[in-house]
């Protein structure tokens, strides 16, 4: 594998992580209104 390839999937599956906790946060915010 190249360098770039490891880079992308890095990028990749922390993009991913961070929209499953704004999805969390507000789903959060909506429950506790």
């Amino acid at each position: 594998m190249k360098t770039y390839e490891i880079f992308m999937i890095v990028i990749g599956s922390c993009s991913l992580l961070i929209s499953l906790l704004i999805l969390v946060v507000e789903v959060i915010k909506t429950v506790f209104k």
